[in-house]
């Protein structure tokens, strides 16, 4: 930025460039002309006004006065936002003074104090909110499996008198295998029904009855987490073992830090608890199916559970606390290359075989429909025809399958027959065990018997009566003659004897 000097002239006062006024500059532009004229030589001086010099330094004269004024005004600008920022800030500071103060009057008013009301706790739904209840009738079936017949039998007079105090009716049909819950006239809470249909997928899961009504209050939630379509077999086996832990003491710590109550039954994991602590359960559940051990999540929640005792931690991030976990891929990343490569050994051997064992022909082409239609005389027929046929091919398949459904269901409730009783009902005869004819298994019945018949002082036996073979034959058939059976003599009438004539 240009500066200038002021130049005084006669007796005037020195004054800056930015607090002078118009008559000011007249006079201090005169007596820098005078000057100016007086010390530039008269060859400098052109036609139209003074030049070299004299220009140039009223020139800069006039850019540093357009110089400062730009300054001043942008100073000017800058701090008048300030002031409007801070005005506006101190307003809004009063504003919010003003509503805590009327807040809190109204709070004493109320005979409640201010410091002890927690405004992010949601009030109890009571029938005065509702009074005039529901408009329709809501209901929810679940299914539940066979061996929960017993119990759900026995316990549900208790699980009946619990829905009822929350106006809630259930129904239990064991034949379907099918619980039911649903709304009453007297019922207000328009999401009681979602809690009871939650209890009733708890108790199908195994969760015992006095648990699973729990759900029903306000600050309990249920959730079912399905970790069987992660892993298959007995590699699943060890991974849901892992989550339960030796004597189920992994399980029991989970419960303890998320204040949840889980149950590990077939391909489920069963919760209880509040939202947070289930979210934390599901992520839990989730990731030991994903081979990451409990253990690295439980250490992370018992970190958060101690900083969240400490009061000055509260608006800060935790990240710099809690435990950064890698998993190692080197020995994996080895098993991979190795199994890529007899992969791929194997991909080139079954290459080569295929191209050694190449048929010298191609193999005929795919039959098309037209041509299977034509084989079969079905090409022929009419479209009502071709119809008529393939509804009853679609009726015969579903009659064989009605009747696999009914054979299948007539043997689940057909009475066993009795396997090891006669229809007499005398005890069951032990069938002699049955042996070869070998040369091996005939010895030893002979000395059984030799045995046996030693004990009961008879005489001795020989081999050969416990052999059964053929006659044996000769080389040269022999012609074994054949006596005829005796003829019985023919009995004929006998005629009168007539004495001989002489």
């Amino acid at each position: 930025m240009a500066t200038t000097t002021p130049i005084a002239t006669g007796t005037a006062s020195v004054v800056p460039s930015y607090k002078r006024g118009p008559a000011e500059w007249v006079a201090a532009l005169d007596g820098w002309k005078n000057k100016a004229e007086e010390a530039v030589p008269m060859g400098h001086r052109t036609k139209g006004g003074v030049g070299g010099e004299l220009g140039k330094y009223l020139r800069t004269v006039k850019h540093g006065y357009m110089s400062d004024q730009k300054d001043e005004y942008r100073k000017q600008q800058k701090e008048e936002q300030k002031r409007m920022k801070l005005e506006k800030r101190e307003r809004i500071d009063k504003e919010e003074e003003e509503r805590e103060r009327k807040r809190k009057a109204e709070a004493v008013s109320q005979g409640r104090e201010a410091e002890k009301i927690d405004f992010w706790s949601e009030p109890t739904f009571t029938k005065e909110d509702n009074p005039h209840g529901l408009l329709e009738e809501t209901s929810f079936a679940v299914m539940f499996p066979k061996y929960r017949d017993t119990y759900l039998q026995e316990h549900w007079k208790f699980i009946s008198d619990t829905f009822h105090q929350y106006h809630l009716g259930c129904v239990l049909d064991l034949v379907e295998g099918v619980m039911m819950v649903k709304t009453t006239p007297t019922t207000f809470d328009p999401f009681i029904i979602i809690k009871g249909r939650d209890c009733l997928r708890l108790l199908s899961r195994s969760v015992p009855a006095e648990q699973a009504v729990k759900v029903l209050q306000d600050n309990v939630f249920g959730d079912i987490i399905k970790i069987g379509n992660h892993v298959q077999g007995d590699l699943f086996r060890k991974r849901r073992q892992r989550l339960v832990g030796p004597n189920g003491a992994t399980l029991r710590a989970i419960e303890i830090l998320t204040g949840c109550y889980i149950l590990v039954q077939g391909k489920t994991v069963a919760a209880m608890g509040p939202l947070h602590g289930l979210k934390t359960v599901r992520k839990i559940a989730e990731e030991c199916m994903r081979n990451i051990h409990p253990v690295f999540n439980i250490k992370t929640l018992m970190i958060k559970r101690e900083l969240a005792k400490i009061p000055s931690l509260a608006h800060e991030s935790w990240d710099k606390y809690l435990p950064k976990f890698t998993k190692n891929v080197s020995i994996a990343k080895k098993l991979k290359d190795k199994k890529l490569k007899k992969r791929a050994k194997k991909a080139r051997r079954d290459q080569h075989d295929r191209k050694k064992n190449k048929p010298l022909f191609a193999p005929p082409p795919t039959p098309r429909k037209e041509d299977l239609m034509m084989e079969s005389g079905e090409y022929f027929l009419s479209k009502e025809e071709r119809q008529r046929r393939a509804e009853q091919r679609r009726r015969k398949e579903e009659m064989s399958a009605e009747e696999r459904v009914l054979k299948k269901n007539e043997r689940i409730f057909s009475v066993p027959e009795p396997k090891d009783a006669n229809l007499n009902g005398a005890a069951p005869t032990k069938a002699p065990p049955t042996k070869g004819n070998s040369i091996k298994d005939l010895a030893q019945r002979i000395v059984q018997v030799e045995r046996e018949m030693k004990r009961n002082s008879a005489p001795p036996l020989a081999a050969e009566n416990f052999v059964v073979s053929a006659p044996k034959r000769s080389r040269v058939d022999t012609k074994v003659p054949v006596k005829p059976h005796p003829v019985p003599p023919t009995t004929t009438p006998s005629k009168p004897t007539t004495p001989n004539k002489p």
